[in-house]
């Protein structure tokens, strides 16, 4: 049968969202000799182009789930997929994108059927490279309910490495009343395992319809940078389990008594079961870091810290892998390296770290992961004086926290040309000699240069007596 009969045999449907009315095909298909049917929706080039351009499809194994005619997974073979498989439960339609797929020679790399999209079907589904999944999933809400849908969701997001995923919010027939688009970013967080979401603004006529770019699913993670002592694997969209290896089994006991410190505290993942002898825990999942705009939650790092201050926990490994963010929350995790300042001894190594009295080096790292400065920490060894020196109206919030101390710290281990730099602050000005700070040959800071210790003495004298 040609295309022609097979779109005047598309039958309009209200609910389903594949077509919505007769001989009136969902989307248009942008191809030579094909784009001159009535549409319900344009734009598909638009749309083709705009994934394609975020995302490398060549050779990649799609599946484009909610097809209708199967217009953006013959796109996606005409920019270079390995295979595509578009599915939707409308046969009609299916008739058409198998038809579309033969008249322009995809049919070798394009396949298209008719399946009823529920959570059997997706959990028996074929691993492939990227999931296409476009304004169909809120149909699945009309007909199944949230709770499953979102289950679907995260099931999905098992088998693939890449997700596309678009989805109306209050708007359509296939609106979730009272719902947003920030509400979908919040529920694609929770109920997928990729570690870094991408969001953009609506695409070519969608209305008001953002599209996410989802990658790097965290199921199982191991012998990682991130992961040096344990192995941590997503087991629901609510829960982790942590599992530390032979050798860093001590660090269970660290984490859970950190743990149970900061219950009372929003900041930190709730354990709900763990085994000390086999070394492992199962808690919150909180999100992931990637993508998260630091600089946006300042106020809940000072947070943290005072919270970290008045438990007598140092965490001593905070950076950007060790937070999650939900619902607009930060959670701090990962705390086998902690110390506790009221413990007499303690497993962790170097566990003489700098107590709470004298400064910490939370409070350093905090400043980098949250932007409290402006440029990184690790370009050298601290920040704290330049900080003090251009946002003086925060030194009440983080006075409790001997920042006076710690700042000495970082006078005592700069050098000269930093300082000048980054300030443009004159160093003998504030009583600072830069000759006794000449740097000597050598690449490092402070550590590194000599007659370290006599000079650190030389330089505390200089500050104490300016009262800096």
């Amino acid at each position: 049968m040609s295309i022609d009969s097979l779109v005047k045999n598309i039958k309009g449907n209200t609910y389903g969202g594949s077509s919505t009315k007769d001989a009136r095909i969902y989307h248009d298909l942008p191809f030579p000799g094909l784009n001159h049917y009535d549409t319900h929706r344009g734009r598909t080039r638009q749309r083709i182009d705009f994934i394609t351009k975020k995302v490398d499809i060549k050779d990649k194994t799609v599946l484009d789930i909610g097809c209708s005619v199967g217009g953006i997974s013959l796109g996606m073979a005409e920019k270079g997929a390995k295979h595509v498989l578009g599915v939707d439960y409308d046969k009609d339609s299916i008739a058409v994108a198998n038809a579309a797929a033969e008249h322009l020679g995809y049919s070798d790399r394009v396949d298209f059927k008719v399946e009823s999209i529920n959570l059997d079907w997706i959990k028996n589904m074929e691993k492939v490279d990227i999931i296409i999944w476009l304004s169909n999933w809120m149909w699945i809400v009309k007909q199944i309910g949230m709770k499953m849908a979102q289950e679907m969701l995260y099931q999905a997001s098992r088998k693939a490495d890449m997700m596309v995923f678009e989805s109306a919010a209050n708007d359509g027939k296939a609106r979730m009343v009272g719902t947003t688009q920030d509400d979908i970013h919040e529920w694609l967080k929770q109920f997928t395992t990729y570690r870094k979401i991408n969001r953009f603004s609506s695409v070519g006529g969608w209305m008001n319809r953002d599209m996410f770019f989802m990658q790097l699913p965290l199921l199982v993670v191991e012998n990682t940078k991130r992961t040096t002592t344990a192995r941590v694997e997503r087991i629901s969209p609510f829960l982790i389990k942590k599992t530390f290896k032979k050798e860093y089994r001590w660090q269970t006991e660290r984490e859970i008594e950190a743990y149970r410190r900061l219950e009372k505290y929003k900041h930190y993942p709730k354990v709900h079961d763990y085994n000390l002898e086999e070394g492992w825990l199962i808690m919150d999942f909180v999100g992931r870091c990637e993508k998260l705009p630091f600089d946006k939650y300042k106020d809940q790092a000072l947070e943290i810290l005072d919270e970290l201050k008045a438990e007598h926990i140092e965490h001593r490994d905070i950076k950007h892998a060790n937070f999650g963010e939900l619902n607009g929350i930060v959670y701090l995790m990962d705390f086998g390296w902690c110390i506790f300042d009221d413990e007499e001894d303690s497993p962790v190594p170097a566990s003489k770290s700098m107590p709470w009295s004298k400064g910490s080096t939370d409070l350093e790292r905090m400043m980098h992961v949250f932007s409290l400065c402006d440029w990184p920490v690790r370009e050298y060894s601290g920040c704290g004086s330049i900080y003090r020196i251009q946002r003086k109206e925060n030194i009440e919030k983080i006075g409790g926290l001997g920042f006076e101390q710690w700042e000495r710290k970082w006078f005592k281990s700069q050098v000269y040309s930093v300082l000048k730099k980054k300030t443009g602050i004159i160093p003998q000005e504030i009583g600072y000699n830069a000759s006794e700070w000449k740097n000597d040959g050598t690449k490092g800071y402070g550590t590194d240069f000599k007659n370290y210790h006599t000079r650190n003495i030389e330089v505390e004298k200089k500050i104490e007596k300016r009262n800096i």
